[in-house]
């Protein structure tokens, strides 16, 4: 039956291990351990530390979205970077289930490839830029704090707001738009043939080479040679009885 595989061209953090570390002399054991490691670390620790960390995020949100802090321009810039990195935890907790768990499917490294690849960078960049706008904010806050008072008393927060948020976002989005053209897919397809053995009067011995084509073929072919020989065997005797049984008629000794 026809079957289909997509296949993901390694990238630099898409790698085979004994392709990237053959030339660092490791053995095949080192690889092993290796790679057990790289399965506990960037697969169920990540994962876990995603989860973790998306929950704090859905936490804090609500708090800082209350009557009190809302008013504070440095309190919505916090915001909209626990939103950012809700987004990007998101990501990587997927790209935990795809790289290193291999729990992925074909629509998964689909999307992979032409969405969350992209996006993952994308929100990564702006996480960055944002924690920059942050620290920017605070140092503002920190030297001119009269005008900072002043901006903060004329509501015009969210005019500040956007004045850092959008020029993050369309940077980042110019900064990765290469992205979106780094990896491709191969689709292959191939056959798969099933082998399906009738009857069930051999007794073997051996349940894995009973599941053998190759050895029900040799053990059909011993047994019609077995058949052969008995039926040599047996005519032979007939042969022999006949003689015998003219020798009496004639008198013979």
């Amino acid at each position: 039956m026809p079957m289909e595989a997509i296949f993901v061209p390694s990238s630099g953090n898409e790698s085979d291990l004994e392709t990237d570390y053959h030339c660092s002399g490791a053995s095949a054991e080192e690889l092993k351990l290796f790679g057990v490691a790289s399965w506990w670390v960037g697969g169920v620790i990540q994962a876990s530390v995603c989860l973790i960390g998306l929950m704090a995020n859905i936490v804090s949100i609500p708090v800082l979205y209350s009557k009190a802090l809302f008013k504070s321009t440095f309190n919505r810039l916090l915001i909209i970077l626990a939103l950012c990195d809700n987004i990007y935890l998101v990501f990587a907790f997927l790209e935990s289930i795809r790289h290193e768990l291999q729990l992925a499917t074909n629509v998964h490294t689909i999307v992979f490839v032409y969405l969350l690849y992209p996006l993952h960078n994308f929100i990564l960049c702006v996480s960055i830029y944002m924690t920059t706008v942050i620290a920017v904010e605070r140092y503002r806050a920190v030297s001119q704090p009269i005008d900072y008072h002043a901006i903060m008393v004329s509501g015009r927060q969210w005019q500040r707001v956007s004045s850092y948020v959008v020029p993050v976002f369309l940077f980042s989005a110019g900064f990765n738009i290469p992205k979106f053209f780094e990896l491709t897919t191969q689709t292959y397809t191939y056959n798969v043939s099933y082998t399906e053995t009738e009857g069930k009067d051999l007794n073997l011995s051996d349940p894995a080479a009973s599941a053998s084509p190759l050895y029900d073929i040799q053990n059909q072919e011993q047994l019609q040679q077995s058949r052969t020989k008995v039926c040599s065997v047996l005519s032979q005797s007939q042969e022999i009885q006949s003689l015998w049984e003219r020798r009496e008629e004639r008198g013979a000794p």
